[in-house]
């Protein structure tokens, strides 16, 4: 849960955050135009800023990204969560991550606790985050399980 922020209030993330949001979520409009709607919340006592695009195709990826400490690209469920710097390198890879879930390039392979996103970028190559629900994943191994685990290939935002 949020708590809202009050006119001038400053919701405690740094300007220049702030200003690679406002650049990630423009480029995020310029790729999805009127195919998906963007919402923002400001966590004022985590001084966290976040923007949610949400696209009209159902069978598309809902994304994230979120400014604090870290850049948060989130794209998926459970893995998907990728954690980068604000350098000029890892704002780039931002964008390549975005445009890639838009234009579809990307699947999410799912088993017990544990979620594998891949995205696929616009030059052909790929990149991917796992993730894990608590530690039981620790405790029960699931050989090959991204073989054969639930696969999800996402639609383009734009059908």
């Amino acid at each position: 849960m949020s708590e809202p922020t009050a006119p001038g209030q400053h919701n405690g993330a740094d300007e220049a955050e702030l200003r690679v949001l406002a650049e990630l979520e423009g480029y995020a409009r310029l790729c999805a135009g009127d195919s998906a709607t963007f919402s923002r919340e400001d966590f004022v006592t985590a001084s966290i800023t976040e923007i949610t695009v949400t696209p009209h195709n159902p069978a598309s990826r809902t994304f994230s990204i979120a400014v604090e400490q870290f850049l948060h690209v989130e794209v998926g469920d459970l893995g998907g969560h990728f954690e980068l710097g604000y350098t000029d390198a890892d704002i780039a890879l931002a964008k390549r991550i975005v445009e890639a879930v838009i234009a579809g390039r990307i699947s999410e392979t799912r088993a017990l606790g544990r979620s594998r996103v891949d995205v696929t970028l616009a030059d052909g190559m790929s990149t991917h985050e796992t993730g894990y629900a608590g530690c039981l994943p620790a405790l029960i191994p699931l050989p090959f399980w991204r073989r054969w685990g639930r696969r999800t290939n996402y639609e383009p935002f734009r059908r």
